[in-house]
């Protein structure tokens, strides 16, 4: 993962942040055209999918990284 991906992160949770948790971004979405939100939903979707990998990918290196120190040790 790059500097760039965790950027992209972060980007993601605070755009769920304001559309999940503010009603103003709620009402402004359900005022798009039903092709725009189904657009807006298979973006989710992809973000959805970008966050889990790279969750497992942190987890992935962190387990690798305990594993190196037990070698180590």
């Amino acid at each position: 993962m790059t500097d760039n991906d965790i950027v992209k992160a972060n980007d993601i949770l605070s755009k769920f942040d304001f559309f999940g948790g503010q009603r103003a971004g709620r009402e402004l979405w359900n005022e798009k055209p039903v092709g725009v939100q189904d657009e807006d939903i298979k973006n989710f979707s992809k973000d959805v999918a970008f966050l889990k990998d790279f969750i497992n990918h942190q987890k992935a290196e962190i387990e690798r990284l305990r594993s190196d120190n037990k070698i180590l040790s």
